[in-house]
């Protein structure tokens, strides 16, 4: 139906469009009237003439939008409401209203954010406890001087200029601390924007499926011109970098950098053309890092025609982002080059380790590529990525269309996601069963980042890749596991506010569906 109202609107009849697609009108009008499933060869080609996605033809963006929709419909204010089972309803027939309850929702979610982070800053920021305990102090000083002023009508000449000096003094004092005060709330960062860079970006990612065609054409021929021989080196990478684009590479210790300059272990400045890279980096990070700012500075024009030609990435803020998140997305095209890389894990069944040994890149790069391994064709086995921290934010997250990832709050606590942060380093495997019956092999790994000194802090994230259980027989991690078995599967959930599963002993919420009131297991 909406692929004849596009056409309509566009102007064409029924039997141009058939002929641009070299199909009869009769098959045509079946698809239009939803007799026929859209022949994958066509999608290309029906896109690029109703001038839309591919995505908007095989619906996958009203599934995100639904699931959106069900994960606010989890939010506590909304409990009393039945809106889980309504929500592919309102896409399907208001697809605009839709979209702007989850804008609203994202508008309100950001200043309650805003709320919450100003409110502790007012309830812990040592300034400011310090600031009103003086600025008590200067208006006691100030109200005891003015009262003796006020009721000693017999002060001396030299008695009453003290006190009327300590009025002056203290006023000027208390005048101090109030400007700081007020110059304190002007710099606070209480961004209240509808919708963060952040989430402009994570909308274009998901949008393009985290598959860009475009940059895996260019960065392929950039990895001709670094090293036409094979998989460029660090020492190729060096080499291009200072004698192609003017850029001196150098190894420097902590503490001759700026920490508050440092991205990723490194730092580069655009005007001394200088790239720094922490001696104590891993080989992996600065591997990547030196891939990363060749395709920043050589793919600039390309990536910047992305983002701008992009209207999910509305913000100048966003599209700089973006275009970040672009260049390390060429950086893994250059290192791991598409068809190599995909003929690799097939060979290896997706074992993410052999391959991470393979091309010298980290679990998490690894994971990052074979999520991208999306070409029309030429497809890995179909995979999620999420990747968070002990406390549960989601700091990355590329979902499947039946495996929603949580955009606003945490996943289900039994997701192994989470279980992996029991044995940081080692492989933790899971098949996830959800309530609707659909059935996920979750692979996960909780890692720590590279400690620059002995005493610095511990800092763990944990990575996980998941592809539905039928393809779980391509990958290694489903040797020696019985998928047909009926106690291999882990009874999951989407989120405790989503899951449907009432006598689950670690629910730690009620889920949307229950009245006000419910008793939670504990």
């Amino acid at each position: 139906m909406k692929i004849r109202e596009r056409r309509a609107k566009l102007g064409m009849s029924q039997t141009e469009l058939a002929e641009r697609l070299g199909i009869s009108p009769s098959y045509l009008n079946l698809i239009e009237r939803n007799k026929r499933n859209i022949a994958a060869r066509l999608m290309p080609g029906l896109a690029q003439h109703l001038r839309v996605d591919v995505e908007w033809l095989d619906g996958e963006s009203e599934r995100r939008l639904a699931q959106e929709l069900r994960e606010l419909a989890g939010d506590p204010i909304l409990r009393n409401f039945d809106l889980d089972s309504s929500a592919s309803d309102l896409v399907a027939r208001s697809p605009e209203w839709a979209r702007a309850l989850v804008a609203l929702y994202r508008a309100y979610m950001n200043r309650s954010q805003a709320v919450a982070a100003l409110s502790d800053r007012l309830n812990q920021d040592p300034y400011l406890g310090d600031a009103v305990h003086t600025m008590l102090t200067k208006i006691t000083a100030i109200r005891s001087a003015a009262e003796i002023l006020e009721t000693v009508p017999d002060l001396d000449e030299p008695e009453r200029t003290r006190f009327q000096s300590v009025l002056f003094k203290e006023s000027t004092n208390l005048s101090g601390i109030a400007e700081g005060i007020a110059q304190f709330f002007d710099t606070a960062d209480t961004d209240t924007a509808a919708m963060t860079p952040a989430e402009e970006v994570d909308d274009f990612i998901v949008a393009r499926d985290n598959y860009i065609e475009e940059l895996e054409e260019v960065a392929g021929a950039l990895r001709a011109e670094v090293d036409p021989f094979g998989a460029p080196s660090d020492s190729r990478m060096t080499e291009f970098l200072e004698r192609r684009l003017g850029v001196t590479v150098r190894f420097i210790r902590e503490s001759a950098m700026d920490a508050g300059k440092l991205w990723n272990q490194v730092h580069f400045d655009p005007e001394t053309r200088i790239f720094s890279i922490l001696e104590s980096a891993a080989g992996s990070s600065y591997r990547f890092q030196l891939a990363r700012l060749i395709c920043r500075l050589r793919l600039g024009d390309p990536i910047r025609r992305l983002a701008n030609a992009s209207p999910l990435l509305r913000s100048a803020e966003a599209r700089e982002r973006a275009s970040g998140a672009m260049a390390s997305y060429a950086a893994a095209c250059l290192l791991m080059p598409y068809d190599a890389f995909r003929a690799a894990a097939e060979d290896a069944r997706y074992d993410i380790e052999f391959l991470a040994r393979k091309y010298g890149a980290s679990f998490e790069q690894i994971c990052h590529r074979l999520v991208s391994l999306k070409r029309p064709g030429s497809e890995g086995v179909p995979f999620a990525f999420m990747r968070t921290d002990p406390a549960g934010f989601v700091t990355k997250r590329m979902p499947l269309p039946r495996l929603p990832l949580p955009r606003y709050g945490n996943a289900c606590p039994l997701w192994a996601v989470y279980n992996a942060f029991q044995t940081p380093g080692a492989i933790c495997r899971q098949i996830a069963d959800f309530p609707n019956g659909e059935r996920f092999l979750f692979v996960a790994r909780a890692q720590g980042k590279v400690q620059h000194r002995f005493n610095a802090p511990r800092h763990l994230v944990s990575v996980m890749v998941a592809c539905d259980a039928l393809y779980a027989d391509r990958t290694i991690y489903a040797d020696g596991l019985d998928l047909s078995a009926p106690g291999l599967a882990v009874p999951v959930g989407p989120s405790c506010r989503l899951c449907a599963r009432r006598a689950c002993i670690y629910r730690e919420e009620a889920p949307i569906h229950e009245v006000a009131g419910a008793v939670t297991p504990s």
